[in-house]
């Protein structure tokens, strides 16, 4: 049964997509205790190409999990991290026919636009099994790497760590 606090968070949630025109999406095993984790390290992912922004999400999200209670660890981590960043085409179909129903004389424009993922992982190094995964998509408004992306990048990121660490069920 859904309560009422996750009908909340679910909406904040929904709010704050809309206003960052971005879609996240976390998965976790709930049945982990996240709590116990204390430490991680990098290992492995996908980088950005561009060695600046890699820099800038790998500081992102270390920023995020220290505010987490999380510290780096050079052996023996609790998790490790990585990350996957990913750019595609996309392409938006526009039908303006004023609701009517015709065939005829539609004006249909298509736009195109650069969309981005990042997905970050957090993995028990004892399985390789990823126990926490969030993911967010935006539309990519520069094809460079400028303050706004940037500071967008740093408050997509923020929000995908909202829900870290999940409640265990």
């Amino acid at each position: 049964m859904i309560t009422a606090r996750r009908l909340l968070v679910l909406g904040a949630m929904l709010v704050a997509a809309v206003v960052f025109a971005a879609e996240i999406s976390i998965d976790a095993d709930r049945t982990v205790d996240f709590t116990a984790f204390k430490t991680y390290a990098w290992k492995g992912g996908t980088p950005a190409a561009d060695a600046a922004l890699n820099a800038d999400i790998v500081a992102d999200i270390d920023e995020q999990l220290a505010a987490k209670g999380l510290k780096k660890a050079e052996k023996d981590p609790d998790l490790y991290v990585h990350y996957h960043a990913k750019q595609r085409d996309d392409v938006k179909i526009t039908d303006w026919d004023e609701g009517k129903f015709k065939f005829e004389n539609r004006n249909i424009t298509e736009s195109w636009a650069k969309v981005g993922t990042l997905a970050v992982d957090l993995v028990d190094p004892k399985t390789g099994t990823v126990l926490w995964r969030a993911a967010v998509t935006d539309t990519l408004k520069s094809k460079t790497v400028t303050p706004e992306f940037k500071e967008m990048l740093k408050r997509n990121i923020a929000l995908m760590f909202t829900q870290y660490p999940p409640k265990k069920s």
